[in-house]
């Protein structure tokens, strides 16, 4: 992780909040070392990766029941498998990595934000995301990360505030004072116009670990 001093000056990105170096594995792995590794370390999903370091695919636990539940294949009233059968069948006999992994991999850079991250999740219904630079492997990031890295402490949140009144949206702060307390960020003084008020709340909603604005401003002129 970064400093406080680096975090306070930027929003989070990936390489500020994933897990680096990761736990790889080779398509060639064997199902039960796999399945091993896992219960060891405690992770619930590995990339696979071709021995230059580029991501082939990733392993999860998801994968890995596939073993175990061909027999429970959904099926039609008929007792017809559904499409999703063959996949599944494929899968439940597969012995190496290469058989079971999900491909292709939904990967991000390495200055992707926390916040795009976060969406993307929720938009593709995953639980972790590897980062890649120049199309190799240099970390992952987990749903825990993530919630990590928009939870920053009350200093870190004040000091970009600060920064981003100041140096971004220009706004004389000897007019306009804050506090921070929980992630909520109080905002109260006066600025020149409304279209002022707004850009400030905008740009200090936008800074990670921010919950809540509690608007306070009046402005001298009504435009």
């Amino acid at each position: 992780m970064m400093s406080t001093t680096k975090d306070a000056q930027r929003n989070l990105t990936a390489v500020d909040v994933m897990t680096s170096p990761v736990e790889v594995v080779g398509p060639t792995a064997d199902v039960r070392e796999v399945a091993n590794l896992m219960l060891t370390r405690r992770i619930s999903g590995i990339p696979v990766v071709s021995e230059h370091g580029e991501i082939l695919g990733i392993v999860t636990e998801g994968d890995l029941l596939h073993k175990e539940t061909a027999d429970a294949t959904p099926r039609t009233a008929f007792g017809e498998a559904t499409a999703e059968r063959p996949a599944r069948i494929e899968k439940s006999h597969g012995v190496t990595v290469g058989d079971l992994m999900t491909t292709p991999v939904i990967t991000v850079g390495d200055d992707a934000s926390v916040r795009e991250i976060a969406e993307l999740m929720l938009r593709k219904r995953i639980k972790r995301i590897p980062v890649v630079r120049n199309g190799r492997l240099v970390g992952i990031v987990s749903r825990a990360d993530v919630l990590r890295g928009l939870v920053r402490p009350d200093e870190a949140v004040a000091t970009a505030v600060r920064q981003v009144l100041r140096d971004g949206v220009r706004i004389d702060l000897s007019h306009l004072r804050f506090w921070v307390r929980n992630g909520v960020v109080s905002l109260e003084g006066v600025v020149e116009s409304r279209c002022e008020r707004e850009l400030a709340r905008r740009v200090v909603e936008a800074i990670d670990g921010v919950v809540q604005i509690d608007d306070r401003i009046t402005c001298r002129v009504a435009d």
